[in-house]
This record gives structure tokens, sequence and C-alpha cells, in this order.
């Protein structure tokens, strides 16, 4: 395409006397429509140096319209510069949409999130004051099916790192040998592990299903070990670290 049929072709891009109008003027209106098409065509006409240095000082000139149109005549640019295909280029421009579309709705659930945390803060503060109506009225603001939420997700990441810290205690102990950093190092898992149950005590109730879990898993790695965990409770498995400690000179768990 010649730079005249490119002119007869989108003489709809320049409204105003499109004959006596530039290159130079097609060029900035061909970038900032962002259209596939139209751009493509410009650079089969004028190449895409062309493009690029015309891009170059719509950039520096930073109108709203050039902002506005910037992330998708960008990329456009990148993929014709990498030699891609209209589908390839409407594709990057589909991911690209989606990647904006996911991060924009994590602002807002963070934004969301926020508010409710401080509705959660007035309300507490409401209850230390006995001011009845104060607390009907934020109970009603809350959203409590996002604080279900954010419960279950800290739950299950809290319960994943008990499960994790006690598999790990676990393949130390039933290991043929342990050396003295070994066992340095199942402590710092234990009070890992128990700071974990610390924060999280509801989750105490379930700790000893949760070692369970964690011997089943281990099981997986090594089918030899036996069928049924050989600590029955937290409560042993830390008698049975305590003993290693003390085996080694070590003082027992605090």
């Amino acid at each position: 395409m010649t730079p005249a049929e490119f002119r007869t072709k989108h003489r709809v891009l320049v409204w105003s006397n499109p004959d006596q109008a530039g290159d130079f003027i097609y060029l900035r209106k061909a970038l900032l429509s962002t259209s596939v098409a139209v751009i493509q065509d410009a650079v089969a006409a004028f190449g895409l140096t062309a493009l690029a240095r015309e891009w170059a000082l719509l950039t520096k000139e930073g109108s709203e319209e050039m902002q506005r149109a910037a992330q998708r005549t960008e990329l456009i640019l990148h993929q014709l510069a990498d030699g891609a295909c209209t589908s390839q280029i409407e594709a990057a421009l589909y991911r690209a949409r989606g990647e904006r579309v996911r991060r924009r709705r994590a602002r807002d659930y963070s934004e969301h999130l926020n508010a409710t945390y401080a509705l959660l803060a007035q309300l507490r503060e409401a209850q230390e004051r006995g001011d009845r109506a104060r607390v009907a009225a934020l109970a009603e603001a809350v959203d409590w099916e996002v604080v279900a939420d954010e419960f279950e997700t800290v739950a299950g990441r809290a319960c994943c790192e008990i499960r994790e810290r006690a598999t790990r205690i676990l393949t130390g102990l039933v290991a043929q040998s342990l050396a003295y950093a070994d066992v340095v190092e199942l402590r710092i898992e234990w009070e890992c592990l128990a700071g974990a149950l610390d924060a999280s005590p509801s989750l105490r109730d379930r700790s000893d299903q949760d070692l369970q879990d964690a011997w089943q898993a281990l099981r997986i790695r090594d089918p030899g070990l036996p069928d049924a965990c050989p600590w029955s409770t937290l409560a042993a498995l830390r008698q049975a670290l305590d003993a290693a400690l003390v085996a080694r000179g070590l003082a027992r768990l605090g």
C-alpha cells in the first residue's frame, strides 16, 4: 500500500480538509485510532519506523487522547515490530485486556476489604462502649460474606502451614539418625507450628487430625512407613521431639 492509497482508504481519519492534511496528520490519527487494521495499513504505507517516530512525538506531548490510546497502541506497535499477524495481535490485546480487568478487580476487592476491616474496627469499639444502636447499624453495613471468605482463606493458609511443618517434623523423627543441626531445625519447625496454632486457636481442635493427614502425606513419599502414625496427637509428637532434643544436650521445648 502506498501513502496515497492509505489516504484514500482512510479519509475518515481526517474529517477536516483530508486532501490538505499532511502525512504526519494521518499517521497520528492512525495511531490514536487504536485500530489494528488501520495501524497495519499505516505500517504498510509509511513503514514502522515512521509510525514509531510519530508515536514518540505524541508520547512526548502527552495529550489526554494519547494517554487513552497508549496501552493498546503501544502493544500493537510492539507486536508488529515482532512480526505478529492480525490474529496474534488480537490475541495479545485480548490477554492484555483480561489482565487489566483482573488487576482492576483485585484493586476493587482490596479497597472493599480495607473498608470492611475499618467497619469491623468501628463495630468492636461500639461494642466496647455498649452503643447498641451503633452496633446494629455497623453490623448491617458489614459485608459478612467477605469476612467469611477472608476467614476461610486465613484458616486454610494456617492449616496448610500446620500440615507442612508437621510433615517436616515427622520426616526428621522417623529418620535413622539426626545430626545436631537437624534437631535444631526441627525445634524451629515446632516453634513455627505452635505459633500458627496460637495465631489461629480455632484450629487446635483439628490439629491432631492435621497431624494424621501429614503422616499419610509422608507415607505417599515413603510407602514403607507404618499405616498408623506413631504419634497420635501433637502432644505425643512434642514429647518425642523433646526426647530428641534432650538426647543431644538441648533444652526441652518451652
